[in-house]
């Protein structure tokens, strides 16, 4: 008996959210509309924060050009917390992590909340129980004096600023998944 085969994931220009996942883009959203609201910030932070924005604004897409990277960063003495947030065109990722300080030396921590690739590479959780607490770390970490710190590495050219939502890029990727499944796909 021949074994059937599932077909690949055909969309490599998105990453591999699941159809319930849509939340989490708004969600991102909202935590750097925060941010902003939380201010002062300069010129460059603004510029940064509106490139991460625009890239959140495009998922389940892959940003074309985009490569941005935000830090928030708190340091304590020798102690160091972090809470991270990247998205390029090959990958998504929220983590977090620091550096406790003793008197013997120090430890290092790290922890990736979640992580995909363009394509269908997917690690960790888009629980809203997990996202929530890193999104309320991250607001903490705000309020006790953390600086922004940017990874950015956007080709700006690439970017169409002027690009116009008609319909959330979302419900695009929801047909997609609908005609990949229906060709014997499966999420999970």
């Amino acid at each position: 008996m021949r074994e059937e085969s599932r077909p690949e994931w055909p969309y490599d220009d998105c990453f591999p959210f699941r159809p319930d996942e849509r939340w989490v883009k708004y969600e991102l959203i909202g935590l750097i509309d925060k941010v902003i609201a939380h201010g002062p910030l300069s010129p460059s932070q603004l510029k940064n924060l509106s490139i991460m924005k625009y890239a959140l604004g495009l998922l389940p897409r892959t940003p074309t050009g985009i490569h941005i990277g935000l830090d928030i960063v708190l340091r304590n003495g020798g102690d160091m917390s972090y809470c991270a947030l990247f998205v390029s065109e090959e990958s998504f990722k929220i983590s977090t992590g620091g550096y406790i300080s003793g008197p013997f030396g120090g430890d290092s921590f790290s922890s990736t909340i979640f992580e995909c690739e363009s394509g269908t590479f997917r690690d960790g959780s888009l629980d809203d129980w997990e996202i929530g607490s890193w999104e309320l770390e991250a607001m903490e970490l705000l309020s006790l004096g953390a600086r922004l710190s940017f990874e950015n590495e956007t080709m700006e050219s690439e970017i169409d600023w002027d690009l116009e939502f008609g319909e959330d890029p979302w419900d695009e990727f929801d047909e997609k998944v609908r005609k990949w499944m229906e060709a014997g796909g499966d999420i999970d």
